[in-house]
C-alpha cells in the first residue's frame, strides 16, 4: 500500500500524539516498588493491591533505574516471620523503614496487610495520593486450625501390678531345733531350692544336716541327721516381699554314736538308720535390691522312721517324736 504526502503526514502526527501521552503518563508515575528476596509473599499480588490503593502513582515497571523521574522508592524484603518495608525519597535521600509482622497472620492476608502498608508509607513520605487512602484495615485473625477428630477411646485396660521377684531361688539358713529331753536341742544348716509354678503353687527341694546329743551318767550319745525334703509350696508374692507356706516329706539317716565316760565299764558303738519325717512349715522372704533376699522359716515335723539309743539295753534317746525347727538365712533370686 502506498500513502500519499498527506496521509505520511496524519501518520506522523498520530506518533507524535501518541509519544507525547506515554511520556506524559510515565512523567505522573512518582513511586517505584521493588522486591528483594521473599520467599513467603506473592510479589505480583501485592503490586496489584498496591496499585488499587495509590492509582497512577505507582510505576508499572520492577526495579530502580537511575535517571527516571521517580520520586519515592519503595523496596520489601521479607523471611518467614517479618517483611521489611524501606522507603526513599530520591530527591532529598531521606527514607521510612517499616517492620510487618507475617507470622501471626493467616497466610491469605499477608500480601493485602504488606500492601496497605506500603500505602501508608508512601503517604507518610508526603506523596499525594489519587484518591485518599482507606483506613487500615486490622490484620484478619488467624484461621482456626481444623479440629483434629477425636481419638476413639482405648479399650479399659487392667492396671498393672508391680512386677514380683523371680519365682526361683536358693537359700542357705542356718537351723536350731528342739526335740524334747533329753536331746534338748539340734543345730545344723539348710540349702533350699525353689521353683514356682503356675502362680500362687511352685515346689521346693532342700538339704539338711544337724547334730544334737544327750548326756548319760555313764557318757554321751551323739546324734547326726542328714536329710533331703520335697515340698509343695503355696504363696503370695509381691514385689519385695512373699509369704509362703509349704506341705512335704523328708527323707535321710539318723547316725548315733555312743561315747563311754571314764567310769564307764563298758565301751559305746555306733550304728545307722533311716529317717522319714512328713513336715510343714511357713516362711517370709524380704528382698533388698533386685536379687538378694533374707528369709525366716518356722517348721513342724513328726518323725515317723527313727532310730533309738540303749544305755545297757534300756532306750535312752529315741529320734521318733515331732520336731520344731527355727531357721534364718540369706538366698538370691534367678
Amino acid at each position: 500500500m502506498i500513502l500519499g504526502p498527506r496521509h505520511r503526514f496524519g501518520l506522523f502526527l498520530l506518533l507524535v500524539t501518541l509519544l507525547a501521552s506515554a511520556g506524559e503518563a510515565r512523567a505522573q508515575a512518582s513511586v517505584r516498588l521493588a522486591f528483594g528476596v521473599c520467599p513467603t509473599l506473592d510479589a505480583g499480588r501485592v503490586r496489584s493491591i498496591v496499585g488499587a490503593e495509590i492509582g497512577e502513582l505507582l510505576d508499572a515497571e520492577d526495579g530502580f533505574v537511575e535517571g527516571e523521574d521517580v520520586r519515592t522508592e519503595v523496596s520489601v524484603a521479607c523471611d518467614e516471620s517479618i517483611a521489611t518495608l524501606t522507603a526513599r525519597d530520591a530527591q532529598t535521600n531521606q527514607g521510612l523503614v517499616r517492620v510487618v509482622q507475617l507470622e501471626t497472620v493467616h497466610p491469605i492476608a499477608r500480601e493485602r496487610l504488606v500492601a496497605i502498608a506500603v500505602a501508608e508509607l508512601v503517604a507518610a513520605m508526603g506523596i499525594e495520593l489519587v484518591e485518599p487512602a482507606p483506613e487500615p484495615v486490622p490484620a484478619p485473625e488467624t484461621a482456626p486450625e481444623p479440629m483434629p477428630e477425636p481419638a476413639p477411646e482405648p479399650e479399659p485396660v487392667a492396671e498393672a501390678q508391680p512386677a514380683p521377684q523371680p519365682r526361683r531361688w536358693i537359700a542357705v539358713s542356718a537351723s536350731a531345733a528342739l526335740d524334747g529331753a533329753p536331746i534338748r536341742g539340734a543345730y545344723g544348716a539348710t540349702i533350699r531350692l525353689d521353683r514356682g509354678l503356675r502362680e500362687p503353687f511352685g515346689v521346693a527341694v532342700s538339704l539338711a544336716s544337724d547334730r544334737s546329743s544327750a548326756a548319760h551318767p555313764l557318757g554321751t550319745i551323739r546324734a547326726m541327721r542328714l536329710v533331703a525334703a520335697a515340698d509343695a509350696t503355696i504363696g503370695l508374692y509381691r514385689d519385695r516381699f512373699a509369704l509362703q507356706g509349704s506341705l512335704g516329706v523328708a527323707v535321710g539317716i539318723v547316725r548315733m554314736h555312743g561315747i563311754p565316760s571314764d567310769a564307764a565299764e563298758t565301751g559305746g558303738y555306733a550304728f545307722v538308720a533311716p529317717l522319714v519325717a512328713p513336715r510343714a512349715s511357713a516362711r517370709a522372704c524380704r528382698w533388698f535390691g533386685p536379687r538378694v533376699f533374707l528369709s525366716a522359716a518356722l517348721e513342724l515335723s513328726a518323725i515317723v522312721v527313727g532310730a533309738d539309743g540303749y544305755v545297757f539295753e534300756q532306750r535312752f534317746v529315741s529320734v521318733r517324736r515331732g520336731t520344731i525347727t527355727g531357721q534364718l538365712g540369706i538366698g538370691a533370686s534367678f
